[in-house]
């Protein structure tokens, strides 16, 4: 269970697992600027009430990069609260998939955030595969999600880009409730 309170680059060689023997977070990022890249994260905890996550990403945790990264057997694979200008790029995130899709967290929740790019991921077997609440100005281009509720689902967030992003398998692929000048294309 890693916290990350400074600024700081991890990058994995050989791609290395961080196991978080399901309790918890796997890593809890608390700072500003921080890169993780090229890790196996799995085994987050499972309890909703307290958003485990793979990685979640506290208030302020501004400009982090996750980018090529397996994320596995997560409850949320990432969890975004209150951060600006994160980019999560080329990860492949499963969820817990022997739980009921009511039971499972989504592979990336983003809240009350702004200016993220998320660029490139794999997400399947979550409840959502990207869910955006209160959250701006953010690009969502070329996801692949699969076996999920939706495949994007977005409350109340507006300035939004969603383009070139593939869904299936999922009971719906885009929800839009309560959003304004978003662009799909």
């Amino acid at each position: 269970h890693l916290v990350l309170d400074k600024s700081i680059h991890l990058k994995g060689i050989n791609r290395p697992t961080l196991d978080g023997e399901f309790k918890g977070d796997v890593i809890r990022i608390r700072s500003t600027d921080v890169v993780i890249e090229g890790f196996i994260i799995r085994n987050s905890g499972n309890n909703l009430t307290a958003q485990h996550a793979g990685i979640y990403l506290q208030p302020a945790s501004d400009r982090a990069s996750i980018r090529d990264n397996v994320i596995n057997y997560t409850l949320f694979g990432l969890w975004i609260e209150k951060c600006a200008n994160v980019q999560v790029m080329n990860n492949n995130i499963t969820g817990m998939r022997d739980l009921a899709s009511a039971q499972r967290g989504n592979g990336i929740q983003l809240y009350n955030s702004r200016y993220a790019q998320v660029i490139g991921n794999h997400i399947s077997f979550a409840r959502d595969g990207i869910y955006v609440d209160i959250s701006h100005n953010a690009v969502f281009r070329d996801n692949r999600m699969h076996h999920l509720r939706y495949g994007t689902h977005y409350m109340n967030s507006h300035d939004n880009l969603w383009e070139n992003n593939e869904t299936f398998r999922n009971r719906g692929g885009l929800a839009l409730m309560e959003v304004r000048r978003q662009t799909v294309r």
